[in-house]
């Protein structure tokens, strides 16, 4: 009678063997990047503040614009055009002119301030009280405050406009004040244009110290990184732990430098909003918040693991071991 084979124990399904090996690959090299921090505690603390300082520039300027842009919405929401009448222009002229206004489709809002408003108006400022009173009769014509409807935000669009109302009868002029509002749309631009300079200046400078740190680093381990060659160590084995330690420069760097905005903010908060409350203005100062901090982190860890690799696929080529 024949004894029957005992069965073979079931060995894991190759896809997670697979799979467990890549994870055990990454831990270790994440703990050898570690161990190379730990050596050189110091190097990396200096690295990592210029980075963050590096770093923080940008965000400035980025929250600068941040901060600005409610600012240019309400200028450009709320322009207003003064539109003048006559001297002598009757009261049915001014009614007429005023049914001419309404029935444009371009204006989303009419008011009429009438020479007797506006001479009171100047009356509540004491600087004027004794020129007003030397005056034989009211020198100032009714004026129609009007506002242009939403879709007027260009500057040519609502110089148009006004040259068209400058057109209508019993129009004396037509005052459209752009200039604060132009000056602010001009900065913004100009601020842009130097967020975008500065990040590019800087994501390269980022890319250049950390290729620098890596490479001192590197030759530093040359006779180990010669050993793992000769034992069998393939380049990505070798090249490993010195991507994770270029994330490791991106990500902590970019924890500091947000720590580095958030005191700024502290800084700058009260004085803010005593200045805003100066003028009834609700602007408060806006901080960075999570998504906008959450892509600054992905970033530079993006920035500094090609550095990294270009580092390292660098030194393993000039070793003939790429």
């Amino acid at each position: 009678m024949t004894k029957k084979a005992p069965p073979n124990p079931k060995l894991p399904p190759k896809n997670n063997t697979t799979l467990w090996q890549w994870l055990k690959f990454q831990l270790v090299a994440c703990k050898l990047s570690l161990s190379k921090l730990a050596e050189h505690p110091w190097g990396f603390i200096i690295t990592n503040c210029v980075i963050a300082l590096g770093l923080s520039l940008p965000i400035i300027l980025f929250l600068l614009l941040k901060n600005i842009s409610p600012l240019q919405s309400s200028l450009t929401g709320t322009t207003q055009i003064s539109v003048f009448t006559h001297t002598k222009a009757t009261d049915q002229h001014i009614k007429t002119l005023g049914k001419l206004l309404e029935k444009n489709p371009n204006l989303k809002r009419i008011d009429y301030i009438g020479p007797k408003e506006a001479l009171d108006e100047f009356k509540a400022f004491a600087s004027f009280q004794l020129a007003i009173k030397s005056l034989a009769e009211n020198p100032l014509p009714g004026v129609y405050v009007v506002e242009p409807k939403d879709h007027f935000i260009e500057q040519h669009q609502l110089t148009r406009l006004a040259k068209q109302l400058s057109q209508l009868n019993h129009v004396e002029s037509v005052q459209l004040d752009l200039a604060w509002a132009e000056r602010l749309m001009r900065f913004t631009t100009l601020s842009k244009r130097i967020f975008f300079s500065v990040s590019i200046l800087l994501g390269l400078a980022l890319t250049l110290i950390i290729y620098n740190s890596l490479r001192l680093l590197l030759n530093q381990s040359h006779d180990e990184i010669r050993i793992m060659a000769i034992l069998g160590g393939t380049r990505h084995f070798i090249q490993r732990p010195y991507l994770y330690l270029g994330a490791f420069y991106g990500f902590t760097s970019a924890l500091l430098s947000l720590l580095i905005i958030q005191l700024i903010y502290w800084l700058l908060k009260a004085p803010v909003d005593s200045f805003s409350r100066l003028y009834y203005s609700q602007m408060g100062l806006q901080n960075i918040n999570l998504l906008e901090a959450g892509i600054l982190i992905i970033i530079s860890m993006l920035l500094s693991s090609l550095s990294a690799w270009l580092t390292t696929r660098h030194y393993l080529k000039k070793l003939q071991l790429c």
